[in-house]
């Protein structure tokens, strides 16, 4: 199984005098690089989705949690990685924040309480939990922790191509986890949809293209996946 960890390398930044120094400071945009790497893949160098002051705002983003901590468990590009390379960096485990960004401006994302349980089957795995489908640039949370009262919140998997998806009654966040959803015709697309008249998928997403029927289809450009620590 491919290690789909970041390895965060150090940048030579010139400043306004010709001066070299080096930072290697995680989530500031522009000064830390990270480098994406897989045997027999290109390496590819990119940046964290989320700004130092989005990751603040994600820590008590959720309602009834405060992390102290969001911790990287993976990023995905085009290419790179298998869909179960990206499920095992986050398998068994809680505080699940999947952070999405598109061709579209703003980013979006998803959390589920989890873990996720993978039947054997061919079908799809439901795992009833709390979720939200998130908008970080808007600060948008449509979440299930104060609206859901009979099990209608969950994290579903199908579990040969691993699609994953959030649905609760606000929202339904549904992606490819290697960040290939438009590349396989037999695959369902990324797509995110509201059912919060204060929140439609335009809204949430930033698109200038109205949504089909409430259904706004995304364009994966990368992924970053971490657990929220306490």
């Amino acid at each position: 199984m491919a290690d789909c960890r970041l390895k965060m390398v150090q940048i030579a930044i010139v400043d306004s005098n010709g001066l070299l120094s080096l930072s290697s400071q995680v989530g500031k945009q522009n000064v830390a690089d990270y480098v994406i790497s897989n045997p027999g893949k290109p390496t590819i160098m990119t940046q964290p989705i989320l700004s130092s002051n989005q990751i603040d705002w994600l820590k008590s983003a959720i309602p009834q949690h405060n992390y102290q901590n969001l911790k990287l468990l993976s990023t995905v590009v085009p290419g790179i990685f298998t869909s179960e390379d990206i499920y095992a960096s986050f398998q068994n485990l809680q505080n699940i924040f999947v952070i999405y960004k598109s061709s579209y401006p703003n980013i979006v994302g998803a959390f589920f309480k989890g873990p996720i349980v993978r039947s054997q089957s061919t079908g799809q795995s439901t795992t009833h939990c709390p979720t939200a489908v998130l908008s970080v640039s808007v600060e948008a949370v449509l979440e299930s922790f104060t609206t859901d009262t009979d099990n209608s919140s969950n994290v579903y998997l199908f579990n040969q191509e691993l699609t994953t998806g959030v649905f609760n009654q606000q929202a339904e966040f549904n992606f490819n986890l290697d960040c290939e959803g438009d590349s396989n015709p037999n695959r369902t697309k990324d797509y995110l949809t509201s059912k919060n008249p204060d929140y439609f998928a335009e809204f949430l997403t930033g698109s200038s293209v109205q949504a089909d029927q409430g259904k706004m289809i995304l364009t994966c450009v990368q992924i970053d996946i971490y657990q929220g620590e306490y």
